[in-house]
């Protein structure tokens, strides 16, 4: 079976729009979902391809990992058999799929570093990020009734919890 490579396209020639880049034929939907998710920002690149699909090809392995391991359960069991192959019980021991799965989060994870998909990537790459302000929580409204009986001034939101 030949594999199609998706080669990225310019919307307008110019550069400024987006790049639509249709995803390989043989991606699942999870995928595809990152496939989308990656050539929807406008900081990827055609340079970007191939990790884009590598990405979304691990996305896809991911899942049917994670569908295997949610069909059959994490723990699976094997018999445990004396010298004559006698069974005497069973253990339990962990599916072989979730440590699959965590090597394949590692590189994910290393992926999205590289494209700057997460905030403390683009901090990483000098690119900007938008910090959300933060409605106060419980403990900030603790700190400040306890600011309060000490006759402190108001201690606002925490900024150690923003970096």
């Amino acid at each position: 079976m030949s594999r199609k490579r998706a080669t990225p396209v310019s919307a307008n020639g110019n550069g400024e729009a987006p790049h639509i880049v249709p995803p390989p034929d043989d991606l699942g939907a999870a995928g595809r979902r990152a496939w989308s998710a990656a050539w929807a920002l406008a900081r990827i690149e055609p340079a970007d391809a191939m990790t884009v699909e590598r990405l979304a090809r691990l996305e896809d392995e991911a899942a049917q990992l994670r569908s295997c391991i949610a069909e059959q359960g994490p723990l699976l069991w094997r018999p445990i058999q004396n010298s004559r192959g006698e069974q005497l019980g069973e253990e339990a021991y962990e599916h072989p799929g979730t440590v699959q799965l965590r090597r394949i989060g590692k590189e994910i994870a290393e992926l999205c570093m590289v494209l700057g998909l997460s905030p403390a990537a683009r901090k990483k790459l000098g690119l900007a990020v938008e910090e959300d302000p933060r409605e106060p929580d419980e403990l900030d409204e603790l700190r400040k009734r306890y600011a309060a009986r000490r006759g402190e001034p108001d201690p606002g939101i925490d900024a150690r919890r923003l970096r």
